[in-house]
């Protein structure tokens, strides 16, 4: 990430934070709207999936100084993704929910650069958790899947 995405990302997150609205209410309607069967990948009420999302997008955000530490959180929780049932596909899907929130959220406030920062940072970390699915998938995996559904 360049020092300008990373302060247009960090900008981006301040607006939805100042804006105060539902923003993992709006995510999980449009990415359920995009594709239905990921519902049933949902165990957990949606407002404590929410909170879930809201605050590791907040810990992203924190973390985009320490790629190497960012990314390797990505890879575990891929890692964690895959014992879920969550495939490489799926990420497209979460990816356009997830920039549809921010465009649904923001509305005039939300940049074109804005929205070029957040798919690059996406695209890097949906890459690293894809990475991590595929690390769980072979043989030289080790450890269980995670305990508790999300």
């Amino acid at each position: 990430m360049t020092p300008e995405q990373i302060t247009l990302i960090r900008g981006a997150w301040t607006k939805v934070a100042s804006v105060q609205a539902p923003v993992a209410e709006i995510f999980y309607e449009r990415l359920f709207a995009l594709d239905p069967s990921l519902r049933s990948q949902f165990r957990a009420d949606i407002d404590t999936q929410g909170k879930k999302l809201v605050d590791m997008m907040q810990a992203i955000v924190g973390s985009l100084d320490q790629p190497d530490q960012m990314l390797a959180s990505a890879r575990e929780l891929g890692r964690r993704h895959h014992f879920y049932g969550v495939r490489d596909e799926d990420y497209d899907s979460v990816r356009e929910a997830m920039m549809w929130m921010f465009a649904e959220t923001l509305g005039a406030q939300y940049t074109a650069e804005e929205d070029q920062a957040w798919r690059a940072l996406y695209d890097l970390l949906a890459a690293a958790m894809i990475e991590g699915a595929h690390d769980a998938q072979s043989p030289q995996a080790t450890g269980d899947p995670p305990p508790s559904p999300r």
